[in-house]
């Protein structure tokens, strides 16, 4: 009868463990996480075109913040010709904490660059708008209605 109460002792804690183990990763994939997908199909919904730019041409393309390398998109009206489009970069992180430790450590060191630049955080992400037009507004409150749409 011993043996029996030491076995059930033993099955309760290895259940027990197993139930913590599967509460905490169900939490963790739990987590709203933001993909490239949404926030770009959130921009489009909002009417400007928002087309991928091939990494080969971007002599400006930043460094990686915290190890993530941004996805580079040009961003235009649809009726728009223009010489040099705007373009968005979109960084996705693993969670909002790796997103507002990169962000953190980089912001204060990027400079008054010209063309304007803009940026936004919602959850993972952060997109940094480039205004090579000079104005921020022109989508700046496209990309801001976007991104609080995502909250």
């Amino acid at each position: 009868m011993e043996g029996f109460k030491i076995n059930i002792r033993v099955i309760i804690f290895i259940l027990s463990v197993c139930l913590l183990l599967s509460s905490c990763t169900s939490l963790e994939k739990g987590e709203n996480k933001l993909s490239l997908d949404d926030i770009i199909i959130a921009i489009r919904a909002e009417g400007p075109d928002v087309v991928p730019s091939s990494r080969d041409d971007e002599s400006e393309a930043p460094d990686a913040i915290n190890k993530v390398r941004p996805s580079i998109f040009t961003i235009a009206n649809a009726t728009e010709n223009v010489v040099k489009p705007e373009k968005i970069y979109v960084y996705l992180f693993n969670s909002e904490k790796d997103m507002n430790e990169g962000i953190n450590f980089i912001l204060p060191s990027i400079p008054a660059f010209i063309p304007p630049v803009k940026t936004y955080k919602q959850k993972n992400a952060f997109v940094v708008y480039y205004a090579y037009g000079g104005k921020v507004e022109k989508f700046g409150g496209v990309i801001q209605a976007a991104m609080n749409k995502l909250s």
